[in-house]
Formats: structure tokens, sequence, C-alpha cells
């Protein structure tokens, strides 16, 4: 059984799940389950709600990656001024 420590039911269900059928890839925003993801026992690649709007915007799908996530923070969803920046910045939209 994987020692997760102090994160959410939900991350260490993920986590553990991942290493037990061998994904390499998670899906999470939760900065406790990124870094206990990323470390080296583990190897699991991480991918953040921004990550994954702005490979839709590389892909055409989806036109600015800042208005969703302005939308998303008005819906109540949290981004640090850090997070909002890089995504805008990697989006291009700067």
């Amino acid at each position: 059984m994987l020692d997760l420590g102090k994160m959410g039911a939900g991350e260490k269900e993920v986590i553990s799940l991942a290493v037990e059928i061998g994904v390499k890839t998670i899906l999470t925003d939760d900065k406790k389950a990124i870094k206990r993801a990323g470390q080296r026992n583990l190897n699991l690649d991480i991918l953040e709600s921004t990550d994954i709007l702005i490979l839709a915007k590389k892909r055409g799908i989806i036109t600015s990656v800042k208005k969703l996530i302005d939308a998303m923070i008005t819906n109540g969803e949290y981004f640090n001024d850090t997070a909002y920046s890089e995504a805008i910045k990697k989006a291009g939209e700067v």
C-alpha cells in the first residue's frame, strides 16, 4: 500500500489507481497530490487543468485560455496569480 501522506481521499485514489494499473499521467490541480505524484518512486506525469486548456487552444478547439480561466474563477475555481500568469503566457495571450 502506498503511503501518500495527507491529501484528500479522491487524490489518494487517483494516484493509487494510476500506480496500480500503470498509468503514467494523471490530471489534478491539487498541490499536495502534484508534489507526491511527481516524486521519483511514483514517476507520474501531471497535467493540470490549465495544461488541458493550453492544449485545446493549440489544437484549435478553443480560442482563448484567458477567457476560460476567467470564467472558471467567476464560478469559484481558485488560481493564484503565478499560475494564472504562467498559463496566459504559455498560451501566448500576453
